[in-house]
This record gives C-alpha cells, sequence and structure tokens, in this order.
C-alpha cells in the first residue's frame, strides 16, 4: 500500500474488462490481460490517459484486430516493446513493424492495430483524462 500526501498520484494498476471499439474477451482470451495504469478517475487530476496490453501468447494465426478502427478527438502514442511484430493500421494503410517501435497517432487520425506475432506490451498513452 501507497501512503502519504501524494499517493493519489500513484495509483495501481487497474485491469481492463470493458474499453470503447475493444473486444477486451478477445483480445484477453488470445492475446492477454489489459490494464489501466492512469487516468482522470485513477488520479484525480490527471490530464493524461495511459494502459497496457500484455501479449503473453503468440497471436493465433491469422488473428484479426481486437480493436476496431476508430479515432480520438485528442493525440496518442502507442509503444510496441519485446519481442513483437505488428500491422498498425492509419487511415486505412497498413504498416508492419518490429517492437521496440512508437506510433504517434494524430488527433481524428483513424486507427487500429493488430499483432502478428511474438510476445510483449502494447503501451498506449492518450492525451485526455478519459480514453473515448
Amino acid at each position: 500500500m501507497v501512503e502519504g500526501k501524494m499517493a493519489k498520484l500513484l495509483p495501481p494498476a487497474l485491469v481492463l474488462k470493458q474499453v470503447v471499439y475493444h473486444d477486451m474477451d478477445r483480445g484477453e482470451k488470445e492475446l492477454g490481460p489489459a490494464f489501466r495504469l492512469v487516468s482522470g478517475d485513477l488520479a484525480p487530476g490527471a490530464d493524461i490517459a495511459a494502459g497496457y496490453r500484455l501479449i503473453e501468447k503468440e497471436p493465433p494465426k491469422g488473428f484479426e484486430p481486437h480493436v476496431q478502427l476508430h479515432k480520438h478527438d485528442v493525440s496518442s502514442v502507442y509503444m510496441f516493446l519485446g519481442d513483437l511484430q505488428v500491422e498498425v493500421n492509419l487511415e486505412g494503410e497498413k504498416y508492419i513493424v518490429s517492437a521496440p517501435r512508437a506510433a504517434y497517432i494524430p488527433a481524428g487520425v483513424k486507427h487500429t492495430y493488430r499483432p502478428i506475432s511474438g510476445t510483449g506490451y502494447v503501451v498506449v498513452i492518450l492525451r485526455g483524462a478519459k480514453y473515448e
């Protein structure tokens, strides 16, 4: 347990079960769990949201994205870490990248990703207190 005057700025990770645009059940079953690390509801006053998916299982052959093509009103960064190969879809253009790699997503750009092979982490940081 973290105690002290500023302890509210060190929230514990929260297991994510529902996230807009995401098939969380399939993602967890086929890849691994997802967590929220910080957001306005976890750390009062936070103006960013951050979380990650642990990809602890090799993606099934032909794995389809568990995240719908979507956009946000604020920019975000996706960081691919570990021994991952990922397909990043930006406005319908698909790019195959290997970790470590980051994808900067400007506000309003439709995007999704699809793990192709390997294991690791997908870390997401969104400029906004809430993921929406």
